[in-house]
């Protein structure tokens, strides 16, 4: 079974930090791991540091609750954008 570990990572910009949490997988996961990661248009970010490692989940068990999430996203009126009336 592929396991899964939800991490705070980090990388350091321009004097700066920036931080990610999300679920990468078991064998990666360990703290002070240096990291790339692929981005949604296929490049990779180099320079990520894993910082924290937490809970643990199954790939199967990880999709499902990604799914789940994104079926009460859609249904909701957080998707369909915001009215105010002053």
């Amino acid at each position: 079974m592929e396991w899964l570990r939800q991490c705070c990572m980090e990388r350091k910009v321009n004097g700066g930090a920036e931080c990610l949490i999300g679920w990468i997988d078991e064998v990666f996961a360990k703290v002070g791991k240096k990291l790339k990661l692929e981005q949604d248009d296929g490049s990779w970010e180099y320079g990520w540091v894993v910082t924290t490692v937490g809970g643990r989940q199954s790939r199967v068990e990880r999709t499902e609750r990604h799914n789940d999430f994104k079926r009460q996203r859609k249904g909701s009126d957080m998707n369909r954008g915001s009215r105010y009336i002053e």
